[in-house]
């Protein structure tokens, strides 16, 4: 394996084309102290002056959550310095270490020369992906260029940066899954914990909500702990009297100790251990009586500026905590390596973890969740493509049927499997020589 990149500890390469990228170049900027596997993210317009204005706000909404992403994130320059070229020139097309993202934003009737250039993208390889970017009510087979299928579209309503988030998951450079444990106090916040429900699972979130989610019969207690360490994120509804619930102090405490997100939407209350930064407060005019219908048509007694202001807030939250949990991961298992003795050299970045040149080599995978068969599947196909042994590095689950699914499919897929409290036997693994 070869652990050098040009891109020197750079994370994230974020560039924006022109209509004509390849004659008028791109504008690029770049980004460390994230933790993730080296991308670059390419947005560029059609044609029209529409979809310029809207890829220069999608790309300003990029820029400023990458910011915000960790307390190490930082602007630094680019390895070019800044000099425009076209976006096959860029030095992130020929580095096996890249992957490239194009995203890109219609607005009007898709011509030939995007055609053209989507194909052209796509045509560079497996390291080379593309995603349209679009309004909510746009004609898909209309504005998407060819090469672009319908699903491969990010809708925003209002406001292109509202897509920012799910750029920076198509990246990689936060998980493909958005996830969310709402925490509620029953016969109080029963029904905002019921709106956040819809207004998250329409914004392709996986909410679990226990009223919607909990079988007859479940063991609880261990039903809910499994959740929280699954969705890795918690949202608390702050009404009136949830300082007083011992379950959702429970919650809270769990989040807390295994390092999850954690944030807040206050409607009447504060629950301790949520900073201000962490919550979202409620207006008196935030909650309708009566339901009106939203722009998707359903009818919410949350009005649709409020219901855009939620999905802002637990996104942009969302998106920080897991790059956070991510970029901690990352450092400890860097630092238990060196400890060990392993050279730096011998590390490199890669999708969705670390390389680590020893022997044969070895693949490790991150994951902020307990892990699920995809991610054995994917670092299990990343470790035969370089002839690595496969590892995957992420935290155990709650349930005891959940430990057992992920020991088995560590024993059948040949992935070995270490939790977080095992990162230092992992180490002394790979400097005796091996993986597992």
């Amino acid at each position: 394996m070869n652990p050098q990149s040009l891109f020197q500890g750079i994370d994230v390469l974020l560039q924006l084309g022109t209509p004509d990228a390849a004659a008028g170049g791109v504008e690029c900027s770049a980004y460390t102290g994230i933790s993730t596997s080296p991308v670059r993210i390419l947005v560029v317009p059609d044609s029209s002056a529409e979809a310029v204005d809207a890829a220069e706000a999608l790309h300003e909404g990029v820029a400023s959550l990458l910011e915000k992403l960790t307390a190490a994130a930082a602007q630094v320059t680019p390895p070019c310095r800044g000099v425009r070229v076209s976006p096959l020139g860029c030095m992130a097309t020929d580095d096996e270490n890249v992957l490239n993202v194009l995203v890109w934003v219609g607005a009007t009737a898709a011509t030939l020369s995007g055609d053209a250039f989507v194909s052209g993208w796509l045509a560079q390889g497996d390291r080379f992906r593309a995603v349209g970017a679009v309004r909510e009510d746009a004609d898909l087979d209309t504005v998407l260029p060819a090469g672009l299928a319908p699903t491969q579209a990010l809708r925003w309503r209002d406001d292109p940066a509202q897509t920012a988030s799910a750029v920076l998951s198509v990246a990689h450079v936060t998980p493909a899954e958005n996830r969310v444990f709402v925490s509620y106090r029953h016969g109080e916040g029963d029904a905002l914990a019921g709106e956040l429900f819809h207004l998250l699972a329409e914004a392709r979130f996986d909410v679990f909500l226990d009223r919607f989610a909990i079988e007859p019969g479940t063991d609880w207690l261990e039903r809910l702990e499994e959740e929280l360490a699954d969705k890795a994120f918690v949202l608390v509804v702050e009404t009136a009297t949830v300082h007083s619930s011992r379950w959702i102090k429970g919650e809270i405490d769990f989040a807390r100790k295994h390092r999850l997100g954690l944030a807040g939407i206050e409607h009447g209350g504060e629950a301790p251990g949520i900073g201000e930064a962490r919550r979202l407060r409620l207006g008196p005019t935030d909650w309708l009586s009566t339901p009106q219908p939203l722009v998707s048509g359903r009818p919410s007694h949350l009005p649709q500026g409020v219901v855009d202001r939620i999905l802002d807030f637990v996104q942009e939250r969302h998106a920080r905590a897991l790059a956070r949990r991510r970029r901690l991961l990352d450092l400890s298992l860097r630092r238990a390596l060196a400890r060990e003795g392993v050279e730096p050299n011998r590390i490199r970045r890669a999708a969705g973890g670390i390389d680590v040149g020893n022997g044969a080599g070895c693949a490790i995978a991150l994951s902020v969740r307990p892990p699920r068969l995809e991610e054995f599947h994917a670092v299990d196909r990343r470790a035969a493509a370089i002839a690595a042994k496969p590892v995957l590095v992420g935290p155990d689950a709650a349930g005891a049927a959940r430990r057992a699914t992920i020991d088995w499919l560590a024993d059948r897929s040949n992935v070995a499997h270490y939790n977080e409290g095992r990162l230092l036997e992992l180490a002394r693994t790979i400097a005796a020589g091996a993986c597992s």
